[in-house]
């Protein structure tokens, strides 16, 4: 009976000595580890079709569009601004160690 005691003891103490010490660990990550965080990548593009008509003006040509048909051009243009800057600002994350003009003028 004390043989089968001291060797459940003797058991339980290695473990201890093994699992103790490695929960005990901290781990501290160097200078340029740890999680790579990445920024989102910007919604996809929504344009709108304009359809756009061309005229001749005492012969010149002119083209022009609805104002429904123009309006809808003014959203595109807005939605390319938004794309575009939202690819900068991505492109400035990972290019901010590099203190270019280019990603200055952002903020």
């Amino acid at each position: 009976m004390l043989k089968g005691f001291h060797t459940r003891l003797l058991t339980l103490v290695a473990v201890v000595v093994l699992v103790v010490p490695g929960c005990a660990r901290t781990f501290v990550p160097s200078e340029g580890e740890g999680p790579q965080l990445h920024p989102e990548i910007p919604q996809p593009l929504s344009l709108s079709p304009v359809d756009w008509q061309v005229y001749d003006v005492d012969g010149r040509v002119v083209i022009g569009a609805t104002k429904g048909e123009f309006s809808s051009h003014m959203e595109n243009m807005n939605e390319l601004l938004r794309f575009i800057r939202e690819l900068r600002q991505s492109l400035c994350y990972y290019r901010q160690d590099l203190g270019e003009d280019f990603c200055k003028e952002e903020k």
